[in-house]
């Protein structure tokens, strides 16, 4: 009997932990910007007196995948005369081409942003949406000296990677102030 009550206890304990950290991992999707609407939801539909929203379409998944097929048969070539279809056909080879001699020729844009262009480019404003890693951009404000040189290194490191020729990285190529020469551009 005493096993048996171990057992329920433990399996109680394990239960209460799971329930906590569940708890936890919802309030940590709060912030400053959650509407007040919003969490009270959230605490409605996690403590279970709320009813789940139905679906806005009875299979979404099917829907998505059939409004995606329309979008992209109407902008497919297969659309155009056929005339039109030959001639796409016959520039291809030549406007690969064009786009690969451009990747090599080196452009100011291609190269490490300094210091002062990463600090005008921050968001100073309301928050904005979260990335691909769930921060939203707006947060980059309060990096810090740190959080700006480990995305300036970010930046740098991707630009090597995409395989950015050499001469667009080494900087000396283009003037330190970088809106004089957008003026002259524009």
């Amino acid at each position: 009997m005493r096993l048996l009550q171990e057992v329920v206890a433990r399996a109680q304990q394990v239960s209460l932990r799971a329930e906590e950290d569940k708890w936890l991992e919802l309030c940590a999707t709060f912030s400053q910007h959650t509407s007040l609407g919003q969490m009270w939801r959230s605490v409605r539909m996690a403590s279970g007196t709320a009813p789940p929203r139905p679906a806005a379409h009875l299979h979404p998944q099917l829907e998505a995948e059939r409004l995606a097929a329309i979008f992209t048969s109407r902008g497919s070539s297969n659309q155009l005369p056929l005339h039109t279809q030959l001639t796409q056909q016959q520039l291809r080879p030549h406007r690969d081409e064009a786009v690969r001699e451009a990747m090599e020729v080196a452009d100011m844009t291609d190269r490490p942003f300094s210091l002062q262009e990463l600090q005008q480019a921050k968001r100073r404003g309301r928050d904005t949406a979260t990335g691909a890693d769930g921060v939203p951009y707006s947060m980059l404000a309060h990096a810090g000296p740190a959080g700006d040189a480990a995305l300036l290194v970010s930046h740098a490191q991707r630009l090597v990677d995409s395989g950015t020729p050499a001469a667009c990285l080494e900087g000396s190529r283009y003037p330190t102030d970088p809106q004089t020469e957008r003026a002259h551009q524009a």
